[in-house]
């Protein structure tokens, strides 16, 4: 279990930054707008290769979590770091960004957040994206209930990425200035 509440959303970093045919390394994104780092190794085998960790305070990949981290939660089942409401809705789409340890996620409260897995830094954030829309979702038996959407894609394409939203808008987004592209 790596969210609570669920987990909405994943992507699988390519090989240039793991190693071997399936790179070691998952992002996942939470219905409480959690993200994730996981170790692909543990999830397939259920054991993780030894990796060094730093402790809460030092300048590691844990220097962004100080003050939200959940202690102990740090290789629990192959989790490398954990950042806790890195969204103020649910994290609704990732995209990894191929040759690179960034990614990009997007969610319910339609803010698309730009982060580097190597150190587990906040890069860039773009507020508001796209507006958030509720929706009556139809069913089967015919009202299904209340449907909240914001980011519902990201798609990278080149020197950038295209997003679309509830709100029916698609917006490609340039990363030049953000990645040194």
């Amino acid at each position: 279990m790596c969210h609570e509440g669920g987990a909405r959303s994943l992507a699988v970093f390519d090989n240039d930054l793991g190693s071997g045919s399936i790179s070691p390394l998952i992002v996942t994104g939470g219905k409480g707008g959690d993200v994730g780092l996981h170790d692909f190794r543990y999830i397939a085998t259920g054991k993780t290769k030894r990796q060094k960790h730093t402790e809460i305070g030092d300048h590691g990949v844990n220097s962004m979590v100080d003050t939200q981290k959940k202690t102990g939660d740090q290789n629990r089942h192959g989790m490398l770091w954990y950042i806790p409401k890195a969204h103020a809705g649910s994290v609704t789409k990732i995209s990894t960004i191929p040759h690179t340890s960034f990614f990009l996620t997007g969610s319910k409260d339609g803010d698309v957040k730009l982060w580097d897995a190597k150190s587990a830094k906040l890069v860039f954030h773009w507020p508001k994206l796209h507006e958030r829309h509720t929706f009556l979702q139809p069913s089967s038996r015919g009202f299904g209930g209340v449907v909240q959407a914001g980011v519902t894609d990201i798609q990278i394409v080149s020197h950038g990425f295209l997003t679309c939203g509830g709100d029916g808008t698609v917006k490609l987004v340039k990363l030049n200035d953000h990645l040194g592209l």
